[in-house]
């Protein structure tokens, strides 16, 4: 059975009650690899935590990271569990799966991943079906319109400095853009070094030198793009050309080297380099700009602006507005997933290396586990939340990182390792009554190697179409 959006099933009543006895915490949860910003508080690893110091969690070994956050522990988190200050509680008011439900499912599925390592988003898509009214997309805009144009846009809760993989079928024009949105406007921002009423979307874009802003024709779901939208300091380069003859500030850019053809720019306020005002192209004031003879180069300018970590932290302050935008032309009715997550290459890899697995995070080879997605197959054109197998994973009826395994582990483990494991000769020492990192390998190699293209949504992990084929295999008697 799947799920469709605003369908009352059993799926979605199961969710709902999930849901609304399962209190989530009112700060945003981090894991090993996020960046973090001074003075915010977090959840890492079922601790409140506070940061002194912005940076990197962790990951300064393996995953190269610098700088490396520092923070002090405030308390103990405990999930699920009711706390008027720290957590909230969901209250379903719609019938059937709406969109605030998937979203706090969504919630709660990074809440998992990030606290105990339980990566379950390659089976849910964060596409909630929601639209921005009133909007347009255009020349490296977000603007506001009253007129009814010929496109429509989609809106996607995500968060800052994650892969997103986007599967879409669309012939015409599609255009994605980041947006800090609240409820059907684009989010102001004060008390900011440049005042109230900041439009914080605008200055996100701008001070991302414009290249958030992607659009793309013919697009094919069996082709999947990626994009990501970071939030971290950095320092921005880039190349202009100025004319000698010109004034001060005004520049072109390298493709356009005629007087007839001459785009000038300015600094903004915020130190980059825009296109000026159509007004200011020739005339500024009562002084009008000198012509410049057509044979004359421009002489190159590197410029450069930074990013810095206030800047960050503001941004930071605002995640929880943060969505993608999503422009289609308005005769658009077709599927579309957003998971978060790099899954543009499905292809199965092998890891030589299993005594290294146990030393490093499991989510280092999230994409070595996953395989086969179910959302990125679906050809239907109804919009799918999630994946069939998530049941499976929120009733806790899979074998998973989260499980005690004992029993389970007795029925499969000797004879599957045994069979497709053959480079251990001392199986209780490699191979405890315990989970232990190198299983997702194992088990992900086993449906690739023996069940490819018959089980979907492998993930290093044992569900029951899995069990199915060990019980056909005859691995364990």
């Amino acid at each position: 059975m799947s799920q469709q959006f605003n369908k009352i099933t059993t799926y979605s009543n199961f969710i709902k009650n999930l849901l609304s006895t399962t209190y989530l915490p009112l700060m945003r949860s981090v894991r090993e690899g996020d960046y973090i910003c001074k003075d915010r508080i977090y959840i890492l690893r079922c601790n409140i935590i506070k940061c002194k110091k912005s940076g990197y969690v962790g990951g300064g070994d393996y995953l190269k990271n610098s700088p490396i956050a520092l923070w002090d522990v405030l308390d103990e988190y405990h999930f699920g569990e009711k706390d008027g200050k720290l957590s909230t509680c969901y209250v379903p008011n719609a019938e059937g799966y709406d969109y605030k439900t998937h979203e706090r499912l969504g919630q709660y599925l990074r809440n998992l991943r990030d606290m105990y390592g339980l990566n379950l988003m390659p089976l849910y898509n964060c596409f909630s079906n929601q639209f921005l009214e009133n909007h347009l997309i255009k020349n490296n805009n977000i603007i506001k319109t009253s007129f009814d144009n010929n496109t429509k846009i989609y809106k996607i809760p995500i968060r800052f400095n994650q892969d997103y993989t986007i599967c879409i079928e669309n012939l015409g024009i599609t255009t994605f853009a980041p947006a800090f949105l609240r409820y059907n406007n684009l989010l102001k921002q004060n008390n900011t070094p440049y005042g109230n009423g900041v439009d914080v979307t605008n200055q996100y874009i701008s001070l991302h030198a414009n290249d958030k802003i992607k659009s793309y024709s013919n697009l094919s779901f069996g082709k999947p793009i990626k994009l990501r939208f970071d939030n971290k300091p950095e320092v921005k380069k880039y190349t202009i050309y100025n004319f000698p003859n010109n004034k001060d500030g005004y520049f072109i850019t390298e493709d356009e080297t005629t007087v007839e053809n001459k785009i000038y720019y300015t600094k903004n306020e915020y130190g980059k380099f825009i296109k000026a005002d159509v007004s200011d192209q020739f005339i500024e004031g009562n002084d009008y700009y000198e012509k410049v003879e057509s044979e004359k180069l421009p002489t190159p300018i590197n410029a450069s602006y930074e990013i810095t970590d206030e800047m960050c932290s503001r941004f930071d302050e605002v995640e929880d507005h943060l969505y993608l935008l999503i422009q289609v032309p308005k005769v658009f009715n077709q599927n579309i997933v957003v998971l978060e997550g790099d899954y543009t290459a499905l292809e199965a890899q092998k890891i030589v290396d299993y005594t290294r697995i146990n030393n490093l995070p499991d989510f280092l080879y999230d994409d070595f586990y996953t395989h086969d997605l179910n959302l990125m197959t679906i050809t239907s054109v109804e919009p799918r939340p999630f994946s069939p197998a998530l049941i499976e994973f929120l009733l806790w009826n899979a074998i998973s990182v989260l499980d005690t395994i004992n029993n389970d582990f007795d029925r499969l483990s000797i004879e599957m390792f045994k069979k497709y494991v053959p480079y251990t000769n001392d199986m209780t020492d490699n191979y405890p009554n315990y989970w232990v990192s190198r299983y997702r390998q194992i088990i992900s190699d086993f449906i690739n190697n023996n069940n490819k293209n018959v089980i979907q949504d492998n993930i290093g992990y044992v569900t029951k179409d899995i069990e199915k084929q060990i019980y056909k295999d005859r691995i364990w008697q």
